[in-house]
This record gives structure tokens, C-alpha cells and sequence, in this order.
């Protein structure tokens, strides 16, 4: 996520980074799930980083209730307004196959990257992934392999971890649903 909206900035685009996955206590910071209950404007809910045009968010202080803030029965996308016409946001979710969190956040994607860790991962769960976002209606355009030690702090710059990007056609790849490590 982190070299994706490195990449995207340094395309020229303004970008909001949302790490869905890092949990901070409730009531610490606003963040997206203060955003999606309204209570915050996206501008007030984010946070500079260290380069010009990227931004950060966490989950927010009613991140506990993101998933019911999502699946509310109401048009998630419009809500969203982002700062800029030309911002995107790119959002650090938990798994898809192992988090009602990741799935519910799909309502605010429009396409996503399945992250495969090499010798952890299970074909199984990265073929359910895949299911699982085109039952959502949310195109996975791609993978990122990492290969390696995953730190449990994020690299200082975003080309250090050592990843990368396998893109290619929806339907291509291995479909194989034995539980056997990638």
C-alpha cells in the first residue's frame, strides 16, 4: 500500500494512505471511520506525511463500528468526498478471507491488489480472496508477492521491502484450491 501511493504521487496525484489494518485505541485519532459516520470532513481526518501530496488516515475512533458504519444500507461512495477532485485513497486493509473488516471496506473500493506472502500464504485463501472481492463486484487487478521477512514496522522508504508487483489479466494464475503454501 505504502509503494502504491508513492507511486501514485509520484505520477503527479494527491493521495490519502488509510491503514485499516493497524489498530489504534478507540477515541485516539479521527480517521476514515469518523469520516463514514460523518462526524469528521475528510480534510480535518488526515494527517501529512513526510512527502508533498501524501497524505495518512488511520481507522478513526469509532473504528470498533467501521464494518456496521459501511454496511449501513446507504451509498458508502457518495459520502466519501475526498479533499480534491484528483485525490485517490488507498487503503491498508486486514485480509479479506480472515476479516468482516476487509470485506466491509470493499464498499468503498474500485479495485484492489491481492498481497500474497511467499511461504505463508495458502493458495486456498489467496483463491478466496479472489472469489470473494469479484462476488463483491471489485476487480482485484493484480498481486504483489512478498518475499521474505515482512518487518513489523514499514520500510522507511517505500521501494525497501523487498515486493513485487505480478500483474496480469483477470483469470490468469494458478486456481488451484489446495491448501499448499505459495
Amino acid at each position: 500500500a505504502q509503494g502504491l501511493a508513492a507511486g501514485l504521487v509520484a505520477c503527479g496525484g494527491e493521495v490519502t494512505l488509510i491503514d485499516a489494518v493497524s489498530r489504534q485505541p478507540s477515541g485516539v485519532a479521527t480517521g476514515l471511520s469518523d469520516v463514514v459516520a460523518g462526524s469528521c470532513a475528510w480534510a480535518e481526518c488526515r494527517d501529512r506525511t513526510g512527502l508533498d501530496h501524501l497524505w495518512q488516515m488511520g481507522i478513526g475512533s469509532k473504528g470498533d463500528s467501521l464494518p456496521a458504519l459501511l454496511i449501513d444500507g446507504t451509498d458508502t461512495k457518495r459520502r466519501l468526498v475526498l479533499s480534491d477532485a484528483q485525490e485517490r485513497a488507498v487503503i491498508a486493509a486486514p485480509s479479506i478471507v480472515h476479516s468482516h473488516v476487509a470485506v466491509a471496506l470493499t464498499s468503498l473500493a474500485d479495485a484492489s491488489l491481492v498481497v500474497v506472502r511467499q511461504g505463508k500464504s495458502q493458495v486456498c485463501d489467496v483463491v478466496e480472496a479472489k472469489m470473494t472481492l469479484e462476488a463483491m463486484r471489485i476487480p482485484a487487478i493484480g498481486m504483489v508477492l512478498l518475499t521474505g521477512e515482512v518487518p513489523d514496522k514499514p520500510a522507511a522508504h517505500p521501494h525497501d521491502d523487498r515486493a513485487y508487483a505480478l500483474l496480469g489479466a483477470p483469470g490468469e494464475g494458478n486456481h488451484s484450491a489446495t491448501p499448499e503454501k505459495t
